[in-house]
């Protein structure tokens, strides 16, 4: 036991030696055993993934396919709607209750004559021809008005999840305390006015055109680049070792775990929640993890290719940028990330707009040209 402590205590030393000494880049677990122990010391046997270094011709000039930056009619309406939807009033309506009209119900459900469970609520607010309620509950709702009370009949879908009613007819005692109807405004200059900053309905819509054609823009750049990395990926000469996709697939599985983390559900009781497993997940971002380490590699090419090099001006920069954007001060960021992973992340940022400025983007229908000119990349 004394020899197992003693030996679980100096790995890290070891193995941080190792990797310094020979000036390792490591990129996936270690693997490590002790094959002698005696008095005069203990011999380790490590084994290591060492990043392997990919190598990319005519990464210059590369053809893409780009999608065309568009806005669709029923697009520029949903904006437009939702600016109506938050203009719009509801008021009591006094009349019966028609489609489309929110009625205030107490209901209470009997099968066989008996009240069960979870069939029974008071105030209730159902849209009436939401299809929220089962099928035929909210049609027999229309034409009641204010102070009415009735019997509806209706029976469950065979597969409804609670199984103690499925499949039965039942009676659902209503009474409908109020009708509300919702009232659309005029759509006109006095409504974009109310809405926005704009004194004109012309000056709305076109603010409408402008931000969905950015964000298409922004979409089409985006799968564009992401194209274009494939592309570059596709060009790359380089053996990845399994372990490194490995550790990829587990650090994208924290990364996941963080998020569900941060919206306040353990990651233990979400497995425990989907009948999932750690290792599923695993499994399931294995893909993604291998063409993230794929993308870095070859993106990694292009700066060893291209002499690309960062300055500390710039990593100190990028630095304080980070300290802005967390609310924390530069020192505990380089306490958090390497310096070492802030001049990968900046360099492959200038190796992607390297690829970017001479890249040919090609429309969907197109077919793809010579994407390298020995010219572009002399």
């Amino acid at each position: 036991m004394f020899y197992s402590d003693a030996i679980e205590d100096l790995y890290p030393t070891v193995l941080n030696f190792a990797v310094k000494e020979n000036e390792i880049d490591v990129v996936a677990y270690p693997k490590w055993e002790v094959t002698e122990v005696g008095r005069d010391g203990v011999t380790f046997k490590l084994e290591l993934t060492e990043r392997p270094t990919g190598l990319v011709k005519d990464y210059k000039g590369i053809a893409a396919e780009k999608p065309e930056v568009s806005v669709a009619d029923e697009e520029i309406e949903g904006e437009m709607n939702n600016y109506i939807k938050q203009a719009t009033r509801v008021v009591t309506a006094e009349r019966p209750a028609q489609t489309g009209d929110v009625a205030v119900i107490d209901y209470d459900g009997f099968l066989d004559g008996e009240p069960f469970s979870g069939g029974k609520a008071e105030g209730c607010e159902l849209i009436l021809g939401s299809g929220s309620f089962i099928p035929g509950f909210e049609e027999q709702v229309v034409g009641m008005s204010a102070g009415d009370e009735r019997d509806i009949n209706v029976t469950f879908p065979e597969d409804y999840h609670g199984k103690d009613v499925a499949g039965k007819a039942v009676v659902f005692k209503v009474k409908l305390h109020e009708v509300k109807e919702s009232i659309a405004p005029t759509v006109d200059d006095e409504f974009a006015k109310d809405v926005s900053e704009f004194e004109t309905l012309a000056e709305l819509k076109e603010d409408i055109i402008k931000k969905l054609t950015e964000k298409a823009e922004a979409a089409a750049n985006q799968k564009f680049e992401s194209n274009l990395l494939a592309k570059l990926v596709e060009k790359m000469e380089v053996e990845i070792p399994e372990a490194m996709v490995d550790y990829e697939a587990d650090r994208v599985v924290d990364d996941f775990a963080n998020r569900v983390q941060q919206q306040g559900i353990p990651f233990e009781k979400y497995l425990e929640m989907t009948g999932s497993s750690r290792a599923q997940l695993r499994g399931q971002f294995k893909d993604n993890a291998k063409r993230q380490v794929q993308t870095r590699l070859a993106l990694d090419a292009v700066v060893a290719a291209d002499a690309i090099t960062v300055s500390d001006e710039e990593i100190e920069n990028e630095i304080a940028k980070i300290a802005e954007q967390y609310k924390m001060k530069p020192e505990e960021i380089k306490d958090i990330i390497p310096e070492k992973e802030i001049r990968g992340d900046l360099s492959r940022m200038k190796a992607m707009d390297i690829l970017r400025a001479s890249a040919v983007a090609l429309k969907p229908e197109e077919k793809k040209p010579e994407e390298a000119n020995p010219e572009v990349n002399a």
